[in-house]
């Protein structure tokens, strides 16, 4: 029973994580802490190691399609690979209590953003037609909202090392707000970005063994597999009602967390 809610919960982590570009550790950590009873390290190694597989399954569909930023995405990863890579190496140095409410905290925040995007006039805008990147050129984003980009790259890679979530509940809103990208492509080129930076510090965490191999491999196939689906059906999808409920789902989790921290 375990092993077929392991599945099919990665599936849907996946799956929502594409439509979102959220990576689905935001899913996976508290998932794998709260009922697989992992400690917040291996739980974290686990979910690195997956949103590697998770980039792959999305960002090949986006990159057909056009929809992912590549200048962009190569300059703002540099900065969050050296966040991640930074991250990594404060993982063994926080205690878990605190990790596990500070994650906490995030998923608030996290659901929060969520539920107001889909209660307000925007709900609807994966659904609608975005802006193309023909539209948008990052060469064209001012000197000053960069380098505030940059630093929220650190940031956003020193989160994602430090609860294995990919990076993508910064980056997302960072390509949107900071950016100006149509929120598709802040979705495609997050997706597309998260598999570097889960990379940059998965290793530290592979080597200190707190990555399953069996967990990891079972993990990494389930949510390629919802990956795919989810940025297939992205541009067709209504999303208001993903949202309101993924939010429910954050919310409750993210409760959890705080309690059991």
């Amino acid at each position: 029973m375990d092993f077929i809610i392991l599945i099919f919960s990665t599936i849907f982590a996946g799956f929502i994580g594409a439509i979102l570009g959220l990576g689905g550790g935001i899913i996976m950590v508290p998932m794998l802490v709260i009922f697989f009873g992992f400690p917040i390290p291996n739980a974290v190694g686990t979910s690195l190691t997956a949103i590697v597989i998770t980039s792959a399954g999305a960002s090949s569909v986006y990159l057909k399609r056009g929809e992912v930023s590549i200048p962009a995405a190569y300059r703002l990863e540099l900065f969050t690979a050296v966040g991640a890579t930074v991250g990594g190496l404060l993982a063994g140095v926080f205690p878990n209590k605190i990790i596990t409410v500070v994650f906490g905290v995030i998923l608030l925040f996290t659901a929060y953003k969520i539920a107001r995007k889909s209660l307000g006039k925007n709900g609807n805008e994966f659904s609608e037609k975005s802006p193309s990147n023909d539209k948008w050129d990052f060469q064209n984003v001012p000197s000053v909202r960069r380098i505030w980009g940059y630093l929220g790259g650190l940031l956003a890679g020193v989160v994602s090392a430090l609860l294995g979530v990919g990076g993508g509940i910064i980056k997302v809103p960072l390509l949107n707000l900071i950016f100006n990208a149509p929120i598709r492509t802040a979705t495609a080129t997050s997706s597309f970005m998260i598999g570097i930076t889960a990379s940059a510090s998965a290793v530290h965490y592979l080597f200190r063994g707190y990555v399953n191999p069996l967990v990891a491999s079972i993990v990494a196939g389930s949510i390629f597999i919802g990956a795919r689906f989810g940025a297939i059906i992205a541009p067709k999808i209504k999303t208001a009602h993903i949202r309101i409920a993924f939010s429910l789902i954050l919310l409750y989790t993210a409760i959890k967390m705080i309690l059991q921290g």
